[in-house]
This record gives C-alpha cells, sequence and structure tokens, in this order.
C-alpha cells in the first residue's frame, strides 16, 4: 500500500480555483490526471468535500501560477530616415505652398495720366457703429469716376469672432461669414470696374482668421481678384504715361507714437524703402506730411528721393475708441492722391482729390483737342 501523501496549500487552492469555475459535471479523471500528479479522483472527491465543511473561500488564481507574456510575432519597428529625406519633403512642401499662394510682396502696373490713387483702410464693415453711409457715398464715388482707382491698406470687416470683449463680438450688425460675402462681392466688382489696383490684409481681416482657423481667409476673398494681394505690407511700381512712382503700403508699422500719427510711416521710409508715397492704417489716426529727403539722389535720377508724401488713413468706425482718443463727428478721413507725369498732390478728402483731377483731365483734353486741330491744318 502506497504511503500517504499530504495535500499542499498550492493543491488546496488549485483544486478550490477548479470547483470554482463550476464545470458540471465535474471532471474528477480529467483533474487528476492533468493537474494533480499522484492524486485519483477519489482522493479528489474526499479534498473537495473537506474544504466545502471548512468554508474556505476560493482562490481563482494561485501565487504560483506565473502569467505568461505575449509574443508579438511580426511588430513593425519604426526606423529614423535621414534628415535629407525630411529635408526634400520640406522644400516640396514648401514650393507646394508657394504656388498654391495669391500673395506676393512687389508688383508693378500701369495707369493712364493723370490718376487719382485714394487709401481705403479701417472700414470695419459689420461694425454697429460703422458710418454706413458715409461709406456708400464714397464707394460710389470710386465707382463712378473715371480716372479715380483704390488701394485698400486693411481692416475693410469687423471679423469678430472671438474677442477679449464679448461685446466687440455681439455688437455686429452682420455676422462674420455675411462680411465676408459682402467683401467678396465688392472686391469683384472694383475689379470688373478697373478701379482697385492692390489690397493689404490687416488685423481684422487676416490676423483674426489666422488666430482662429490657422490661415487667411482673404486669399479666398481675393482669389477672383486681379489686383494683387498683400500680406500687411507690399511694395507697388505705379507706371503713370512716361514716369513711375512707387507706393510703399502696410496696415501697421513696425513703430509708433501716439504724439506723432506719421511716426510709423516715417521710420518705414528711413528703414524699409524710401518710396514716393507711403500709405499706413491700423490706429484711426489720419494725417498726411509732405517730406523732402535724399534730394541728392533726386537730382541725380536715382530713382528715389525729393518729395515723399507720408499718409496715415482714418476710418469709418464712429466708435467710443475713436472719440475718446481723437475726438469725433468729422468726415471720415481717407487719403487720396492725384499722380501725373510731372506732380503729385496729396488731399485729406476724396471729393477734393477728384475736383482737382477733373482740372488736369479737363486740361489733357484740350491739348490733345490743339493738338488735333493742328494736325487737321
Amino acid at each position: 500500500m502506497g504511503k500517504l501523501v499530504r495535500w499542499s496549500d498550492v493543491e488546496k487552492n488549485l483544486l478550490r480555483s477548479l470547483l470554482a469555475q463550476g464545470e458540471s459535471p465535474i471532471p474528477w479523471d480529467r483533474w487528476a490526471g492533468a493537474s494533480f500528479s499522484g492524486r485519483t479522483k477519489h482522493s479528489l472527491m474526499r479534498m473537495a468535500n473537506r474544504l466545502n465543511d471548512q468554508s474556505e473561500p476560493p482562490t481563482l488564481v494561485t501565487p504560483e501560477l506565473a502569467h505568461v507574456l505575449p509574443q508579438f510575432l511580426d511588430k513593425k519597428e519604426g526606423e529614423i530616415p535621414d534628415f535629407r529625406d525630411y529635408l526634400k519633403a520640406a522644400i516640396a512642401n514648401q514650393d507646394l505652398s508657394n504656388r498654391a499662394s495669391n500673395s506676393q510682396r512687389i508688383a508693378h502696373l500701369r495707369i493712364p495720366s493723370p490718376a487719382l490713387i485714394l487709401f481705403g483702410a479701417d472700414w470695419h464693415l459689420g461694425n454697429i457703429a460703422c458710418d454706413y453711409a458715409a461709406w456708400k457715398d464714397h464707394i460710389e464715388l470710386v465707382m463712378g469716376t473715371p480716372g479715380v482707382y483704390m488701394v485698400t491698406v486693411g481692416d475693410l470687416i469687423e471679423n469678430m469672432r472671438s474677442f477679449r470683449s464679448l461685446e466687440a463680438v455681439l455688437s455686429q450688425v452682420l455676422t462674420p461669414p455675411q462680411q465676408a460675402v459682402m467683401l467678396e462681392s465688392l472686391t469683384i466688382e472694383l475689379c470688373q470696374k478697373g478701379k482697385l489696383l492692390a489690397s493689404i490684409t490687416g488685423g481684422h481681416d487676416d490676423h483674426f482668421d489666422e488666430r482662429i482657423f490657422g490661415q487667411s481667409l482673404q486669399a479666398y476673398i481675393h482669389r477672383r481678384s486681379d489686383a494683387p494681394l498683400f500680406a500687411n505690407r507690399g511694395l507697388v511700381f505705379v507706371k503713370i504715361g512716361d514716369r513711375e512712382y512707387s507706393l510703399l503700403l502696410l496696415h501697421k508699422a513696425r513703430y509708433h507714437s501716439f504724439l506723432n500719427a506719421l511716426h510709423g510711416v516715417k521710420r518705414e521710409y528711413q528703414l524699409s524703402y524710401p518710396a514716393n508715397v507711403i500709405a499706413g492704417a491700423h490706429n484711426h489716426q489720419p494725417g498726411i506730411e509732405h517730406y523732402w529727403h535724399y534730394q541728392t539722389a533726386d537730382a541725380l535720377n536715382k530713382g528715389f528721393g525729393g518729395l515723399t508724401i507720408l499718409m496715415k488713413v482714418g476710418t469709418f468706425a464712429k466708435t467710443e475708441y475713436g472719440w475718446r482718443f481723437w475726438g469725433g463727428g468729422m468726415e471720415p478721413i481717407m487719403p487720396c492722391v492725384v499722380f501725373s507725369e510731372t506732380e503729385m498732390v496729396a488731399f485729406p478728402y476724396l471729393k477734393q482729390g477728384i475736383k482737382y483731377l477733373k482740372v488736369l483731365q479737363a486740361e489733357k483734353a484740350m491739348e490733345g483737342s490743339d493738338e488735333g486741330h493742328k494736325t487737321r491744318k
């Protein structure tokens, strides 16, 4: 007769675990052969009765049963590509971005002499405080007057989608999508009538979108525009008759003085490009200054120097902001310059510039009539 072997705690816990699984009928023979070496089914049955009598809770996992780790048979291991591959991809994507962009830095164009160029900015269409009646008269003058052209210098729409003051968002009389469609319609008509020469993006109509969407929507608004589009600043060379003028256009200058409205554009003249006309906007503080510099260069016909017209554009928004700082009640100042082959003359108001333009147009017509009369003789 074989020697009896005492049940170990490991065996008891294993039996409890098997019983807790609730198999029916209980496979005593299989357990005895596979899980308990040297134990018969009767031995297992007796121990099961004893364990039930002792009312010991079953242990589902024995401490001695080790967890088996999985084997990953086809796990892909990443590699570190050569930096030249990333450089190649960056250059290719950069090229695609440049090809898709309709923004530029420098542009050249030609218009007949004489001509009036209006510098418009900070309309803030959609703002409850915009003077829509004055703006309508302004645009109708541009559309209906031969020889009048326009350059826009940013912040044409309010475009308040998010701001530190909720009042600025809720006080809009047109939603930002409506403002964008309105601006697109205006841009198309200005181009169809040959009025728009260039567009500069500003904070409200460009930077706000970039902050929220990660890209400027102005590129889509101007996708059917014939005029060049510039991001915040651009240099335009305008051939008027046989004379070329340079225009440095920017929405916001890098420099600012609350004592001198034209400080920023003057610094741009000194540090960026000495153009014939430098026009800025942004803070609604208008101004015009005739500035003479580099006169020797002008005398030597080097293409710069002599008279430069510095200007800042006003606004159509009659807000508390403007009233607190600069007063209010006056007609919005959107300066313009009348160009001919011999001179350029600045005016603070479009109506004034149009009067002078018509004088030059009449003189040119009379000269043409006299020449035709001499030819017939």
